[in-house]
Order: structure tokens, then C-alpha cells, then sequence
């Protein structure tokens, strides 16, 4: 079972985003760990245009380097 958090990046400053998706994330994940679907594996949808300039490219490849988020790409 999986529960899946899709974010836009759609403001001005990607960074910005990331920052917010990250910390949302972290919630999810731990609200995930505290609840009756703690056995749901969290993931980050976001689309590959955002992937190739933020995760491949850009600072976001240090949360995948360290496992710290698992992402869907679509």
C-alpha cells in the first residue's frame, strides 16, 4: 500500500518548492508512522520536468543520494 503527495512547483522560486514539498513530506511521513496507515509507503509525485531540473540537476539529487524522499515521475 502506498500513499502518494503530488506537488506542482509551480511558484517563482523552485527552491521554494522543494523546501515546502520536503517539509511536507516529513509531516506526512511522520503523521504516516502515527496512524492506522502505518504501513503505507510515502511518495512524492512530481512531473519529469521538475525531476530533471531539480533532482537530476539541480540540489534536490542530495534527497535522493540520501534516500530522504521516494518519487514518482510522471
Amino acid at each position: 500500500r502506498i500513499a502518494v503527495e503530488i506537488k506542482s512547483f509551480v511558484s517563482a522560486s523552485a527552491i521554494q518548492d522543494l523546501k515546502e514539498a520536503a517539509g511536507q513530506y516529513m509531516l506526512y511521513l511522520l503523521a504516516l508512522a502515527e496512524s492506522d496507515e502505518s504501513n503505507r509507503t510515502l511518495y512524492l509525485a512530481v512531473r519529469h520536468i521538475v525531476y530533471e531540473n531539480l533532482f537530476v540537476k539541480g540540489i534536490g539529487k542530495l534527497f535522493l543520494q540520501n534516500r530522504s524522499l521516494r518519487l514518482i515521475v510522471f
